[in-house]
Parts: structure tokens; C-alpha cells; sequence
């Protein structure tokens, strides 16, 4: 059984080696994932993402980095205006993935409430409740009452968590919103 396994795993290197890495792992060179990083953060300064024209990320930064299989990861933090006594903060975790970059997972923490994310699954925590909420990021719900950064970046910039490879102002529906919030002090 295990001289099976020994071969099965040496099969299989041997074929990486003959026709490569995955295709996820070499679509793109460290110069366009920077800037098609970039172009999501550009995209995040846009976001106004409560009903008060106040709540917008701000001294936004990353980092990238290359795996060990060669695929990108990258880290957004940000710190986030609402109105609240003290600075909340948001950390977002990106992959590249099938020449995409996907949103997998982030938290945000508020003077009242701590977010936790993965893909498209939340949990908050709330100083008001001894019980955590839980739920799933969904189409329907693009328009609830999570008013959170992460809700904004996974339906707004992100088209269900997966970077758009079209212009982001095109005339699509979904980003039209972030264009038309543009703040023009918001330049820099």
C-alpha cells in the first residue's frame, strides 16, 4: 500500500514537471498582480459604504507576497471611518486564483462589534449581545443591514468576492455605485 502511494505521488510529480505548474500559479507576473491589486485598493478609496456619507476606508495599505506552489497572496488593512469614539480597522485576505484575485476571508473591529470573515460566511460579535451572529453573504442580501467594509469590497469592487476584469467603470450595474460616489477630495 504504501509503494502504491509512494508512486501515485511520484506520478504525479512527474507530470508537474512535464507540463508545468498550474495554470492559477503562473498567470501572472509580480509587476500585474501589484497593479491589479492596486487598482482593487484604488477601487476601495471610492466605497462609501453606510448611509452616512462618513463611513469610507482610509490610510488603506497591503502587502504581497509570492506562496511557496508560486500563487499571490495579499493583505489590505485599512483603517475605516464611522461614526465611533475610537479608530476601527479592517484586514482583508486576498488569493490569486485562476488569474483572479478572490477576497477569502478579513475581519473589521469597531468600538461595539468585532467582524470575522470567511469567503462569504460572517460572524459578529457585539458588545450589546452575549451571542454571536452568523450568516451567509448572499446575491439577496447584497443591500443588508451588515454594514460592513467587507460586505462592500465582496459585492461593490468585487463581483461576489472575485475580482472584475473589466473596466471598473464600465456601464454594469454593479459598478456603477462606485463610481458614482466618487469624493473629490478623496484624490489621494
Amino acid at each position: 500500500m504504501v509503494m502504491r502511494r509512494q508512486l501515485i505521488v511520484l506520478g504525479v510529480l512527474l507530470l508537474t514537471l512535464l507540463w508545468g505548474p498550474p495554470v492559477c500559479a503562473a498567470a501572472l507576473s509580480p509587476a500585474e498582480a501589484t497593479v491589479r491589486l492596486e487598482t482593487i485598493v484604488a477601487q476601495m478609496r471610492r466605497l462609501r459604504f453606510c448611509s452616512r456619507d462618513s463611513c469610507r476606508y482610509r490610510e488603506l495599505s497591503y502587502s504581497l507576497s509570492a506562496r511557496p506552489d508560486g500563487a499571490y497572496q495579499a493583505s489590505i488593512n485599512a483603517v475605516i471611518d464611522r461614526p465611533s469614539t475610537v479608530i476601527d480597522t479592517g484586514r482583508y485576505e486576498l488569493v490569486l486564483s485562476d488569474g483572479r484575485w478572490q477576497l477569502v476571508g478579513g475581519e473589521e473591529l469597531t468600538d461595539v462589534s468585532s467582524f470575522n470573515f470567511q469567503g462569504d460566511r460572517y460572524e459578529i460579535e457585539s458588545v450589546y449581545s452575549n451571542r454571536s451572529a452568523t450568516g451567509r453573504l448572499t446575491p439577496e442580501r447584497a443591500d443588508s443591514n451588515i454594514l460592513s467594509g467587507y460586505r462592500a469590497l465582496y459585492y461593490e469592487v468585487l463581483q461576489n468576492g472575485i475580482e472584475r476584469l473589466q473596466s471598473p467603470y464600465s456601464s454594469s450595474a454593479n459598478t456603477e455605485s462606485v463610481a458614482d460616489e466618487v469624493n473629490p477630495s478623496d484624490s489621494g
